[in-house]
């Protein structure tokens, strides 16, 4: 009788569980892929922000200064150009960045795809490494022609790796910093990464300061700046939990709707039962239990629509607004959290009318009981 009595009730309930199994699908797509963005991002982030200290000089003259001045610190292991021109490619606007062979880019770059010899090819002029958005925009793989416009003409490379480059609307071409500086002689080239004992950050960008009269904003850390790019993302995670309890709280009060709705025809089903000897009390137990069964088999197909949906936002819709492809990652914790936040809403939903067959008046009952037979 439980289950049939629950499959007789479908139908009165299918557009609130319909309105639940929207809302724990969405919530379970959209949970996917923040977090997956976000362990990605954390990821890429730390490798791409591999110096301690970034500093950036007025001009191309204070930037040089500086950089004689750091190479001859005893605690720097290393001063690495961080220069940049601007182009276009395509009709639209690209960043051209110069580098210095490095293993800091060797070893802990980021790098979704790369040619053998990468890295050697970049260094020496020939080839350059292009951002994620750039390749998808101008179709460009690896090994594939890039003729870069410059002010003394056209730029003939090749494309050697592809690299992600998260939140950048721009396309961005990385190159060997000697040949950016001969094909872009008015770059700017001022801003250097500074590698460095961490701990003695602190002290050596007090002497940088006082040696040249920095401005706060012409230099920052790693920490500093790894800790202001992450807190944009903490605040997005905050509102997709604050959609999480929106959403199936709506679905909730659909649900609630529903069963007020049925519940007089309900005492009507009900009182056979309670003739026959079965207590209100169960009777409101058994409601609230087919209440949780009806909203778990609702959670279980909601699980592979959520699936799908964090498939179409990370492998469509990003793509298509962003031009990069997060990989999507299965949070199983996250999904057992929200189908139990789910069940709660649903036990919350059927609390009110369960507790109104229990309260119900004997006499009541028995005229429903008499009237139905």
């Amino acid at each position: 009788w439980f289950w049939a009595d629950g499959r007789q009730q479908i139908g009165g309930l299918s557009l609130a569980l319909m309105a639940l199994l929207i809302a724990l699908a969405v919530n379970v797509g959209v949970g996917a892929m923040v977090e997956s963005f976000r362990r990605t991002f954390t990821d890429w982030i730390d490798r791409r922000l591999a110096a301690e200290l970034y500093v950036g000089g007025r001009d191309t003259a204070e930037g040089a200064a500086m950089a004689e001045w750091l190479a001859d610190r005893p605690e720097v292991t290393a001063v690495l150009p961080v220069w940049r021109a601007a182009s276009r490619l395509g009709g639209a606007p690209v960043e051209v960045y110069g580098f210095r062979d490095h293993a800091t880019y060797r070893d802990g770059w980021p790098l979704l795809a790369a040619a053998p010899g990468a890295w050697d090819a970049v260094a020496a002029g020939e080839a350059a490494m292009v951002s994620e958005q750039l390749a998808r925009r101008a179709g460009l793989g690896l090994g594939d022609a890039l003729v870069l416009p410059t002010p003394g003409g056209a730029w003939d490379l090749r494309v050697a790796g592809v690299h992600p480059d998260y939140g950048n609307p721009l396309g961005q071409v990385m190159v060997a910093a000697d040949a950016l500086a001969a094909r872009f002689p008015e770059a700017d080239r001022g801003r250097f990464g500074v590698r460095v004992d961490p701990a003695a950050v602190p002290a050596l960008a007090a002497e940088l300061t006082a040696a040249f009269g920095l401005a706060p904003d012409r230099m920052v850390d790693q920490a500093s700046l790894k800790a202001a790019s992450l807190q944009v993302f903490e605040r997005t995670f905050a509102a997709t939990a604050a959609l999480n309890v929106l959403t199936l709280g709506v679905a909730g009060v659909a649900l609630l709707t529903s069963l007020l709705t049925l519940s007089d025809l309900r005492l009507a089903q009900a009182a056979p039962l309670w003739a026959m000897g079965v207590t209100r009390r169960r009777l409101a137990a058994l409601e609230v239990a087919r209440t949780l069964a009806l909203a778990g088999l609702t959670a279980l197909a909601a699980l592979p629509a959520g699936l799908a949906v964090a498939w179409v936002l990370t492998a469509v819709v990003n793509v298509e607004a962003f031009g990069w492809r997060l990989p999507v990652r299965l949070f199983p914790v996250d999904a057992l959290r929200l189908c139990a936040l789910a069940l709660a809403t649903a036990a919350l939903a059927a609390l009110w009318p369960a507790l109104r067959l229990g309260r119900a008046a004997p006499l009541d009952l028995l005229r429903r009981f008499s009237n139905e037979r």
